[in-house]
């Protein structure tokens, strides 16, 4: 959860952006690589990842993560922001995706509205204790960070659950079968239940365009992106419901006319934390609306 106090609040996140990075750098790919195998899971990657043998695709795409967090703008929607984000999100779901999916022929397609993010890399927070929809566990998503990926392969996306709900989550929900699988001895044998911080890397998404213009008997040109192109699978309700709400904010970050947007640069003893944990320190922008109290 995060503090009402604004500069707490800010600080706040600029801690969680230093935790989940420092997770990327040097947990992750350990936790991942030892649940290859296991019956359902899956960890989805860029395409460009692909073809690497498991384990090394894992580990390139840790470190791939940890670069893109490490050149993040951080924003903080407000609680009233990040309602309106998640309210907004609805709207443009229930507006647009239906239609986006007929017209493209395909589930894998969401309507974004020509809506792009603010920066070309970002990390954003909302500044709400349930944040903007919850894990399979139950743990509420409180952030998402993205990057642009080369070779206009499109923006990647990843959503941030609370770390420490996960965890009670996967500890309490059914233990016997859970320590029954390998992965599962194996991360309490090296202490990798320790390493899991405020945050815990959750769900991943590509976003690229997609031109329902050009699918074959249509006509009308709209605006959508097709996501996770290497699948012909739809997109579970709550994962597409984050996608709109996360479209929603990255509306509402670029749109200073009706958003207040103060932008906060770190206090020197954030400074020198980025730099301790290797981040370059960079400011943060708080989402609010004009005169909220």
């Amino acid at each position: 959860m995060i503090s009402d106090d604004t500069h707490s609040a800010c600080d706040q996140v600029r801690a969680w952006r230093r935790a989940a990075y420092t997770y990327l750098r040097r947990y992750a790919a350990i936790g991942w690589t030892m649940r290859l195998g296991e019956d359902g899971w899956n960890l989805t990657t860029p395409p460009a990842l692909n073809d690497l043998p498991p384990s090394k695709r894992l580990r390139k795409h840790a470190r791939q993560e940890a670069e893109r967090l490490s050149l993040a703008h951080q924003y903080l929607l407000c609680p009233l922001t990040t309602a309106t984000a998640v309210a907004a999100g609805a709207h443009l779901r229930e507006d647009r995706h239906t239609h986006a999916q007929t017209q493209a022929g395909r589930p894998n397609v969401v309507d974004t509205a020509g809506i792009t993010p603010p920066t070309p890399f970002g990390f954003v927070c909302w500044q709400d204790p349930c944040g903007i929809g919850y894990n399979l566990g139950g743990a509420p998503i409180l952030a998402c960070h993205w990057g642009r990926l080369p070779r206009q392969e499109g923006t990647w996306l990843a959503w941030w659950a609370d770390g420490r709900a996960t965890l009670h989550a996967i500890k309490t929900t059914d233990p016997a079968a859970r320590q029954d699988k390998p992965w599962a001895r194996a991360a309490s044998t090296v202490g990798w239940w320790t390493h899991i911080g405020p945050l815990y890397y959750d769900y991943q998404q590509l976003l690229r365009p997609h031109d329902l213009s050009k699918a074959p008997g249509k006509t009308r040109h709209d605006k959508a992106d097709q996501t996770d192109p290497s699948s012909e699978e739809g997109i579970a309700a709550p994962d597409v419901a984050l996608i709109y709400t996360t479209v929603a904010t990255w509306q509402l970050l670029n749109d200073s006319a009706t958003v207040h947007l103060t932008e906060y640069p770190p206090s020197p003893a954030e400074a020198t934390a980025d730099l301790t944990a290797g981040l370059t320190p960079r400011p943060l922008t708080l989402a609010a609306f004009p005169n909220q109290p």
